[in-house]
């Protein structure tokens, strides 16, 4: 799997798995990474009730709720 992040010329962030764009999609991204570990890309997307998702083995998704303030 190839994942490129990148900066165009206007300042807006392009994010490409595979050669595929997803800014149509994605809504957020975060790179971090431990000592000692590997990279961890989090890509933010909003899901629809009725989205029909298949996922590698390795990838999942997380449903982080915000709380009620």
């Amino acid at each position: 799997m190839k994942i490129r992040v990148s900066v165009n010329e206007k300042g807006h962030t392009s994010v490409k798995v595979d050669g595929t764009e997803l800014n149509m999609l994605v809504t957020g991204f975060t790179l971090s990474q431990e000592a000692g570990e590997i990279p961890v890309l989090t890509l933010k997307v909003p899901i629809t009730d009725g989205a029909d998702i298949e996922l590698p083995d390795g990838i999942v998704i997380a449903n982080i709720e915000k709380p009620e303030e």
